[in-house]
């Protein structure tokens, strides 16, 4: 027996073995990417389908009620409302404005200090 020879149709069987897998791998991970898409898909859709129904029972039995107009005269006044992030930039703009004025504060009392001594230099200046 060729003891080569084998070992040579060992090595090529094991190459067409390895290169097989990986593509039953590429193949396999492909299909599990497009079934969890699909999945995902399914779900908003069908969540967004759900909220279609919902709306259109709503409209189907609540009209009647006198207060879904007040709600949704509510609803359109909140939407006018500002959000977190627009206050969160208020009070950044805010506390930007209030270092800005305790600097100018500091400022004057250095001047007021400064006039100060101006003023004693010349009172003493003239009482010489």
């Amino acid at each position: 027996m060729d003891y080569r020879a084998a070992g040579f149709w060992l090595a090529v069987g094991q190459g067409v073995f390895n290169i097989i897998v990986v593509i039953w791998m590429a193949v396999s991970r492909k299909n599990q990417a497009n079934n969890k898409r699909v999945g995902d898909l399914e779900e908003s859709n069908a969540k967004k389908i759900d909220e279609i129904k919902a709306k259109e029972l709503i409209k189907e039995h609540v009209p009647a009620c006198p207060t879904t107009t007040r709600i949704a005269t509510i609803e359109a006044e909140f939407k006018s409302l500002p959000s977190l992030s627009d206050i969160g930039r208020v009070h950044a703009r805010m506390d930007s404005a209030v270092a800005k004025v305790e600097n100018l504060a500091g400022e004057m009392s250095a001047t007021r200090n400064q006039m100060d001594l101006v003023l004693q230099e010349l009172l003493r200046r003239e009482n010489k």
